[in-house]
């Protein structure tokens, strides 16, 4: 089983997928999989993901919708393909930190009450913003 899955939602964000699959690339913890949920883009973005995610050896899933269903039900589709033990919700213009996902297990192990865990997400001058 995989620990973690990361949904990712997306319209029209091509611009952003460089990035942020490089930062998923670069997580010191590899035990993940992305949803890639697409509302209906029309820049290439779902072929950009499913390009990106074998280039970096990131097992990427592809939903593809054909209109904009809107953020939360998109968020849904996500979650219900997981299988995985944790489901991670990620926006597509987002860098997270090497450690980033190390750090979600972590504290989730150190507090199993815990149901959900909110990340800081601080701006950054040299990226649009970043995940901590």
């Amino acid at each position: 089983m995989i620990l973690a899955t990361i949904v990712v939602v997306n319209y029209n964000g091509l611009e952003h997928l460089p990035p942020l699959f490089a930062s998923l690339a670069a997580q010191t913890c590899r035990d993940f999989e992305i949803v890639f949920v697409d509302n209906g883009s029309s820049d290439g973005s779902a072929a950009a993901a499913l390009q990106l995610g074998a280039a970096y050896g990131i097992k990427t899933n592809l939903i593809c919708n054909d209109d904009n269903r809107g953020f939360a039900p998109a968020c849904n589709q996500g979650i219900d393909v997981s299988q995985a033990e944790y489901v991670i919700m990620l926006n597509n213009d987002t860098r997270p930190e090497a450690q980033w996902i190390e750090r979600l297990i972590a504290t989730v192990l150190l507090k199993p009450y815990l149901v959900m865990i909110i990340h800081l997400l601080m701006r950054s001058s040299s990226f649009p913003l970043n995940v901590f």
